[in-house]
């Protein structure tokens, strides 16, 4: 919502919320919406939604998620020495980290599909989604090892899923009824986890 409003319909319950002055984004501030999407945002996001919506993020942020710095589409000038300038379009371009950690920490939480090819071509790299992230615009990474499977528990969600046995029984618990029902029938096992959202 930096350069249009929220959908007003009151049944969204969608609010426009400032994470800086120069990021806006609309959020759901129903309990089960919310809680879906708090554990993605930058802190910066989560702090201005958690005050805008009257309410907590439920999800343990596992990781810091960096607010993303802009730089200029038309140059690509803007970024530190050890960020790349990455141009989704004419009026947005974004300083990325390439260094294979970081980028693979940050991709699949910032970014929409046109921005995440721009960056796997300026980086050389493939954004894959890991346990928890989302993979609505990307994939789960493919590594058996992983044992993730992609997830749906709304048109517009899903998130990588890890099926072993013990991450399984250690995320569920902070799932949102509709994603539990939807793991637990994608990884054919129930969630024995005492805390579960509802």
């Amino acid at each position: 919502c930096v350069s249009i409003g929220c959908n007003t319909d009151p049944s969204k319950n969608l609010k426009c919320v400032n994470a800086s002055e120069w990021w806006s984004q609309c959020v759901a501030c129903s309990e089960e919406a919310f809680d879906e999407d708090c554990g993605f945002w930058t802190e910066d996001l989560l702090v201005a939604a958690e005050a805008a919506c009257s309410t907590t993020c439920s999800v343990p942020h596992p990781r810091p998620r960096p607010t993303p710095k802009p730089c200029v589409p038309a140059t690509l000038a803007g970024c530190p020495a050890s960020l790349s300038c990455v141009k989704k379009d004419d009026n947005w371009a974004q300083c990325v980290d390439c260094d294979p950690e970081r980028f693979e920490l940050e991709c699949p939480y910032l970014w929409d599909a046109n921005f995440i090819a721009a960056a796997e071509e300026t980086c050389g790299r493939k954004c894959l989604g890991e346990r928890n992230s989302q993979c609505v615009s990307i994939g789960c990474n493919p590594d058996p090892s992983k044992n993730l499977t992609c997830v749906s528990s709304h048109p517009k969600w899903s998130q990588c899923v890890d099926c072993s046995p013990a991450a399984f029984q250690q995320d569920c618990g902070l799932w949102s009824k509709k994603l539990l029902v939807a793991a637990e029938a994608a990884c054919s096992t129930r969630c024995s986890a005492r805390l579960r959202l509802l």
